[in-house]
């Protein structure tokens, strides 16, 4: 994306947040190329996996003056006795941040969905945590990521429904890459530095049979 196109999104902000779409096949060598700049914050997900979500139509793009320029990666996932969304992962081209692309797919997925709770799951060491907050999303829980990183995630939830509290929601028992992490209360953190492991401490949750 050029100066040129810069340019002109920030001229025509309002109508280029209109352009969202689901993603199909063509988008796949964008997307794959995005989540491979932002591995880091974003983790991995094979080819196979991004067809799939492609295919059932959960993976949103923003198209900037005719240019992809962010992804949402979703899916359905209840919360408690309530239903909701799981944003699985949320990138915008470093050109087109800080001008609501993200927002936007976000806002939209709120307007055609009807769901209780919107989800995701941040490390508590990147700038997105501010994004989620700034949306609305509340912390929620907390567990553990992977050993190799070993980073510390926030549950960020948003309330869809009036008068719902999602800090009171019951949560998931476990999480992760086939729910191997325990998950327990929200526990804030400071940022953390990378190489700095602290001991796990997510605790199960009690045992309510």
């Amino acid at each position: 994306m050029n100066l040129s196109v810069i340019e002109n999104i920030n001229s025509n902000m309002e109508s280029n947040l209109r352009h969202i779409r689901p993603a199909t096949a063509a988008d796949m060598l964008f997307i794959k190329s995005l989540q491979k700049r932002y591995t880091n914050q974003l983790g991995f997900l094979p080819t196979a996996a991004l067809a799939e979500y492609i295919k059932s139509g959960r993976i949103l793009l923003n198209d900037v003056n005719g240019q992809e320029a962010g992804y949402v990666l979703w899916r359905p996932a209840a919360a408690g006795n309530y239903t909701g969304i799981s944003i699985i992962q949320a990138a915008v081209c470093q050109d087109a941040q800080r001008l609501h692309v993200g927002r936007g797919m976000i806002d939209h997925l709120r307007s055609t969905h009807t769901v209780g709770v919107l989800g995701c799951w941040c490390a508590t060491d990147l700038e997105a945590n501010s994004f989620w907050q700034a949306l609305g999303f509340l912390p929620c829980a907390s567990r553990l990521g992977g050993k190799r990183r070993a980073r510390h995630l926030t549950l960020y939830r948003r309330s869809e429904m009036p008068g719902l509290d999602v800090q009171r929601l019951d949560l998931p028992a476990r999480a992760g890459w086939k729910a191997k992490k325990l998950v327990g209360p929200f526990l804030p953190r400071p940022h953390q530095p990378r190489g700095v492991v602290e001991p796990p401490n997510p605790q199960p949750p009690p045992d309510r049979g």
